[in-house]
């Protein structure tokens, strides 16, 4: 799968009502992806999945896209071990 396709899918496994500490929701993370800011919505994915934890599937997805996108900081996930939410 290509970036997009990991962070949609992702996205999919995120409940729209679920919210993070700052009221960020799966729609915000819809929105940058319209945009394509790719960058961004794996930052978004990334809190949401801590509101509750989800699933391994999930953070292999946001693992596959961070190395696709060369971030190094957020294939961290590739473990299936959410990041701490502090440094989120």
């Amino acid at each position: 799968m290509d970036v997009i396709e990991l962070l949609e899918s992702a996205a999919l496994l995120t409940p729209e009502e679920k919210a993070t500490d700052n009221d960020l929701t799966a729609r915000d993370v819809w929105d940058h992806l319209a945009h394509d800011e790719w960058e961004t919505a794996l930052n978004l994915l990334e809190e949401l999945g801590n509101t509750p934890p989800r699933s391994q599937h999930f953070w292999e997805q946001l693992a596959q896209a961070a190395e696709q996108l060369h971030l190094a900081h957020s294939a961290a996930c590739a473990t299936g071990d959410p990041p701490n939410s502090a440094t989120a």
